[in-house]
């Protein structure tokens, strides 16, 4: 029977060691588990502030095309007014004339409804 506590106390030794060694390495493996946590929160962050920023920056092209293209439509319909104006200038009894064949039209439209 002295063999078999010697050898029982050797697997329960062995047993010992194994536990030991898992706990170690459950250890680790916490520590890792950590690390990872926090470098994918670090990540995380990094990548908000970069889609921040473009997205910062799309708007700011965005805000400069829509300026540009007002710029341009004001320009145009400046020019158109200014032309208009001028034809009605050289043309003034053509102008009333067609003023006054839009406004029957227009009224005879509006008198069908």
């Amino acid at each position: 029977m002295d063999s078999n506590t010697t050898t029982m106390t050797g697997e329960e030794r062995r047993l010992r060691q194994d536990l030991d060694a898992l706990k170690a390495d459950l250890g680790t493996l916490k520590d890792d588990l950590g690390v990872l946590i926090r470098d994918a929160a670090h990540t995380g962050k990094t990548v908000a502030g970069e889609v921040r920023d473009r997205a910062g920056e799309a708007a700011e092209r965005i805000k400069e095309k829509g300026k540009a293209a007002y710029d341009t439509a004001k320009t145009k319909g400046t020019a158109a007014k200014d032309a208009v104006e001028h034809q009605i200038e050289e043309h003034p009894l053509a102008s009333v004339g067609i003023a006054f064949g839009v406004g029957l039209l227009v009224g005879a439209l509006l008198s069908r409804r």
